[in-house]
């Protein structure tokens, strides 16, 4: 079942958001991990300002500051610890040699800590030892709150962003929704007389039983072409209620019988239609293939001189199909293809028939719709070729 235009704006939307939360995502990121950045550097500062003072301005080992404790050896090797030290302290190798860093971290069963060896003036080494268990509680609590923040942007963002490209995408969905109802309702207006064209179409093939043979052709001819248009009226019904038909179709019969309807056309155009088919089929609904073919048969014959040719040509490749269209026309520059696919662009025309630069564009969105795709190649005064390119289906 192809898609509605309404559930694609609705994905859309979410993609949207989803891509907006994303790049706030990243922006929060980065903030939270420069903050706990900072947050550690500054941990690690405090501690060691902390620690480096307790060691400088220490008397005795008696009564260091709160959650420290301090280690004193005098000039004679007698050395003092403050009671209660954890067991694995004071750091003995950096009191007994100077030239070791006067900053390390000690881990204990009982902890980390941080340890600060100094030597005042006075001869003595005073090493005092800070418990960093209350600091890294602090720092962990705070990284806690920075994560948490960072999760609530996150979710709010992602929210935000899918509420504000719903509401963005909300003026194309109501357009989408007046074109769903336009094509629907003209579609549904033109079911009854194309119906009573049909009937009537039956009514004169079957007076016309005992005319000549070429009257008795051109008048099943009208009552194929009146059934392809009441087909084109559904397959539209169906397309705009999003619930478009689609079914195996060999292309080299679809193609046989564009072609029959529209080779008069070309004869009085003097031109000739050629061509040449392989077994291929694809998965779309017929009646859209049909319509897309006989667009870029059309839009060949108009831009093909009298005396030129039209060649129609099925070839399968690999996973896929192609339908192509060449003509013997002017051509065009290759920086023109795209433009060409748009809707309302006409690349000029010989017939005084006037264009509306809508065939090649309704061309591929068929493509577009069934997974496929329409490719152009020209050069001036070479022709031009139109190749609709659909997954093949290989029974």
């Amino acid at each position: 079942m192809t898609p509605t235009s309404e559930a694609v704006v609705r994905r859309a939307a979410r993609r949207l958001g989803l891509q907006a939360a994303g790049m706030v995502a990243v922006v929060v990121l980065a903030v939270a991990g420069f903050g706990a950045l900072i947050t550690v550097r500054q941990e690690a500062a405090d501690a060691r300002m902390v620690v480096v003072a307790a060691a400088n301005n220490a008397d005795d080992v008696i009564d260091p500051p709160a959650g420290m404790w301090l280690a004193m050896r005098d000039a004679d090797g007698t050395t003092h610890v403050t009671k209660g030290m954890p067991t694995g302290l004071p750091d003995l190798s950096a009191l007994d040699d100077h030239s070791s860093p006067p900053d390390t971290t000690v881990e204990l069963p009982t902890g980390h800590f941080l340890v600060h060896t100094a030597q005042p003036p006075d001869g003595k080494t005073v090493q005092a030892v800070l418990n960093l268990q209350p600091w890294e509680a602090q720092r962990d609590r705070l990284l806690l709150g920075l994560l948490a923040a960072a999760v609530v942007g996150l979710a709010f963002a992602a929210v935000a962003g899918i509420l504000l490209a719903r509401r963005a995408l909300t003026p194309l969905q109501r357009t989408l929704r007046l074109q769903r109802q336009f094509v629907a309702d003209a579609s549904h207006e033109l079911r009854t007389p194309l119906t009573l064209l049909h009937t009537r179409a039956q009514l004169l093939n079957r007076a016309l039983r005992d005319a000549p043979d070429h009257l008795r052709d051109e008048a099943a001819g009208v009552v194929r072409d009146s059934s392809r248009l009441t087909e084109l009226v559904e397959d539209l019904l169906l397309a705009a209620e999003g619930d478009g038909t689609s079914d195996n179709v060999e292309l080299g019969p679809l193609a046989v019988d564009v072609i029959g309807a529209i080779r008069p056309y070309a004869e009085e155009r003097g031109i000739t239609i050629e061509s040449s088919f392989a077994a291929a089929a694809t998965r779309a609904s017929p009646s859209a293939l049909r319509r897309a073919l006989t667009a870029l048969v059309d839009n060949a014959i108009e831009h093909t001189p009298t005396g030129g040719r039209v060649t129609i040509s099925v070839e399968p490749a690999g996973h896929e199909v192609r339908l192509r269209v060449s003509d013997t026309g002017s051509g065009f520059s290759p920086d023109q293809a795209a433009a060409l696919m748009t809707r309302f662009h006409s690349g000029g025309q010989r017939s005084g028939r006037r264009r509306y630069g809508l065939g090649l564009a309704l061309v591929n969105d068929i493509a577009d719709r069934y997974g496929g795709r329409l490719e152009a190649d020209s050069r001036p005064g070479h022709g031009a070729t139109f190749t609709l390119v659909l997954p093949r289906v290989v029974k």
